[in-house]
């Protein structure tokens, strides 16, 4: 069985199709980005600049049996990273007349 490790500031309800719904607490650990910008010129006299994503931290490191779950935006930061996973197929329902969600249907990387 793999370890699962949530490095996101919440927990992650899996609700999977005709499966039992699983909640995976957050570590305590949360794996941020920072955002890295440079002036890419103009067009039509507006400025354009390149937006990249870096991680703050130090990646943990690849251990095998491991999983990381991590936000859409760390993943794309770290597309190498095959441990990275993230919630995958939003669940909604209707609270007191709002949609909210409610988890997701399983992880992707």
């Amino acid at each position: 069985m793999k370890k699962l490790i949530n490095l996101t500031p919440h927990p992650i309800t899996i609700i999977p199709d005709g499966g039992d719904e699983i909640t995976i607490p957050a570590s305590g650990l949360t794996l941020r980005l920072r955002e890295v910008v440079e002036e890419a010129g103009q067009i039509n006299g507006i400025p354009v600049f390149a937006v990249r994503w870096e991680p703050e931290d130090t990646l943990p490191p690849e251990e095998p049996d491991t999983v990381y779950i991590v936000s859409a935006l760390v993943k794309q930061s770290a597309p190498h990273r095959r441990d990275f996973l993230v919630p995958y197929g939003t669940v909604r329902e209707v609270v007191d007349g709002k949609t909210v969600i409610k988890g997701c249907k399983g992880l992707a990387f």
